[in-house]
């Protein structure tokens, strides 16, 4: 159970850095590589698209290039019959002739075969209007309009107000034509000119013509295709607003028109009614209009998205393989990173023997599996050093106190103790009888077999030892401990606290002749530290005497062997990292024993090394 928590805790660890590296680096090279192939893919749509651009534009150019043939033949027809001298000279007649008359009715004829003879070849041109007014002659006159059609009802004709609106447009222009277009008739378009001559170096106007082009007609015509019905559309328009196309519904129609007028790309991609165009653009000079041409572009389009799918779709599916198969991998290779950390923490914690982990790596010969054998060798190697220099240190210990029993034996030790206790108890003699009560405590404590005691048992024993001194000094010496009750059951170093209140007042009382020599003792933790701390009035000590009794450069002498020796023993027991610290505190000496508080339980584990059978 242990080993699964423990394993556990390590696995997470290891995971949520091995594991995240790993898979990281998986998810960005398939990242990569997908971006790359999502990169190439619209490159490749882009290439595809620019192709087509090409292909569509060759056509393109042929309508455009027809659709303005068409208007300059309508510009051409006008010219001619402005330039007409024989015409010329007929309307030049009629400004004087009444058109009821017989000559005016032949000169009217013979304008309207001119008119024929000039837009007979053309077939959107719709009609021709040449008429005289008021505006054009400059005088009161009746208006005199030859009509020319080839497919056209008369009453379809431009009527007297449409002719006054070209009128002023070509009065405007003085004798240049232009392109104008009537509100009341959306799908034509008229070129308007002055026809004029000159007479006496001055010109005088003789009529304007009108010629309408069937713009509707024209762009259906060009947008026919062999294809399906609606394979080709072409739209025009007039700024931002759409004019006329070959397609009866134009209301589907104008969304695209803006988002093409706004474009500055040569081409766009639009959908209409679940079908996708190939759209391009150019510039109708003459009508200042804009012209778009649509291609149908399902198959093509339904490729590119099928493509986008695919990429989408397959670096979808290769980011769940990457993470399945990452956990996978990270749970084949992480496992022995893992049990190698749960191992070197278990030993870390001071248990040296191998753990079981479930899986042998004696017969592996990769280098994870040797590893794993190198550490359990060392760990082993490690255990026999501790266990040989333990049982040494048990043979010294025991030699030792072979050779304390054989010098003095404390039955008859403490038996003496007891009878002059018990005769100076007789006599009346409350001191002595003290003393010798709080001596006795002291050899019975000193001589036990433990190496560490409570600190309650510590103060006990200085609490004898103070009798005795309290007996000897009386008023000059002062004592009080101050400690935390909830730590007086914690262990710490036999004789540590005694020796040195005995150096304090060694050095405190002896040097003050009529003075009171004033001991304090104060325990406390703090952050898994336990100090112990005597102080004293009227010493002080020599600034970094400890650092020069362990190196060596002073000689210890009387009681600074006995603070060396407390700082050993607490080095031995407790880490190089604890000991003891001098310092010097408002005119007292102060010496602070510093101790780990985890000492109980590192004495719990050489008691149960001690009783182990094996």
């Amino acid at each position: 159970m242990i080993y699964r928590k423990m394993h556990r805790r390590s696995a997470v660890l290891l995971h949520g850095k091995i594991g995240d590296q790993i898979r990281n680096v998986l998810l960005a090279t398939v990242l990569i590589i997908g971006s790359t192939a999502l990169v190439v893919s619209m490159v490749l749509i882009a290439f595809a698209n620019g192709q087509r651009y090409e292909s569509v534009s060759e056509t393109f150019s042929y309508v455009a290039g027809e659709l303005r043939s068409s208007l300059d033949d309508a510009e051409t027809v006008v010219r001619m019959m402005a330039y007409d001298t024989n015409l010329a000279n007929c309307l030049m007649t009629l400004r004087y002739i009444d058109a009821d008359t017989r000559k005016g009715r032949q000169l009217l004829d013979g304008v309207r075969q001119s008119v024929a003879n000039y837009c007979g070849s053309n077939n959107y041109i719709s009609y021709v209007n040449l008429w005289q007014c008021d505006a054009v002659i400059g005088r009161h006159t009746q208006e005199k309009v030859v009509r020319f059609s080839r497919y056209a009802p008369v009453s379809t004709m431009l009527d007297s107000d449409q002719r006054e609106q070209l009128a002023r447009t070509a009065l405007e222009n003085s004798g240049f034509g232009s392109w104008v277009f009537l509100q009341e008739d959306p799908g034509g378009v008229y070129y308007v000119r002055l026809v004029r001559t000159i007479d006496g170096f001055e010109f005088v106007n003789l009529g304007i013509v009108a010629v309408r082009v069937n713009l509707q007609r024209l762009i259906n015509d060009l947008a026919k295709s062999q294809d399906i019905a609606w394979s080709r559309i072409i739209l025009l328009g007039k700024g931002d607003v759409l004019h006329l196309g070959s397609t009866k519904d134009l209301t589907s129609m104008e969304a695209i028109y803006r988002q093409v007028w706004n474009s500055r790309s040569e081409y766009q991609v639009a959908t209409v009614e679940k079908h996708c165009y190939f759209v391009v653009k150019t510039q109708i000079t003459p009508l200042n209009m804009l012209c778009c041409y649509m291609v149908l572009y399902d198959q093509p389009y339904r490729m590119a998205l099928l493509a986008y799918g695919i990429c989408i779709f397959s670096l979808l599916a290769v980011l769940g393989m990457v993470l399945l198969l990452s956990n996978r991998m990270m749970r084949n290779i992480t496992r022995h990173f893992d049990t190698l950390y749960y191992k070197m923490d278990v030993y870390s914690r001071g248990c040296l023997e191998s753990p079981d982990v479930g899986f042998d790596y004696a017969q592996g010969t990769d280098e994870l599996s040797l590893a794993h054998r190198h550490l359990d060798e060392m760990a082993g190697q490690i255990r026999r050093l501790i266990d040989d220099n333990y049982v040494k240190q048990l043979r010294i210990r025991e030699a030792a106190f072979q050779a304390l029993e054989q010098q003095i034996n404390p039955h008859f030790l403490y038996n003496t103790l007891s009878s002059i206790q018990w005769q100076a108890a007789s006599a009346g003699q409350t001191q002595i009888c003290a003393m010798v009560q709080a001596l006795g405590n002291m050899m019975r404590f000193s001589l036990a077999g433990a190496d560490v005691v409570t600190i309650q048992d510590e103060l006990a024993v200085v609490g004898d030892y103070m009798t005795i001194q309290k007996l000897r000094y009386e008023d000059r010496l002062q004592w009080t401990a101050q400690t935390d009750p909830a730590l007086i059951h914690m262990k710490i170093p036999k004789m540590t606290i005694q020796p040195l209140v005995e150096n304090a007042i060694k050095h405190g009382l002896e040097q003050m002749m009529e003075e009171v020599c004033v001991i304090s003792v104060q325990i406390w933790t703090q952050h898994d530290v336990l100090y112990v701390q005597v102080s004293n009035n009227g010493s002080v000590f020599e600034e970094g005497l400890l650092e020069k009794l362990r190196a060596g450069q002073m000689k210890a002498q009387g009681l600074g062997i006995g603070m060396l020796n407390i700082d050993e023993r607490i080095r031995l027991l407790c880490g190089p990292q604890y000991g003891l610290e001098t310092d010097n505190c408002q005119g007292c000496a102060v010496v602070r024993a510093v101790l780990s508080t985890h000492l109980n339980d590192r004495e719990k584990e050489t008691e149960h090394v001690e009783n182990d059978p094996g």
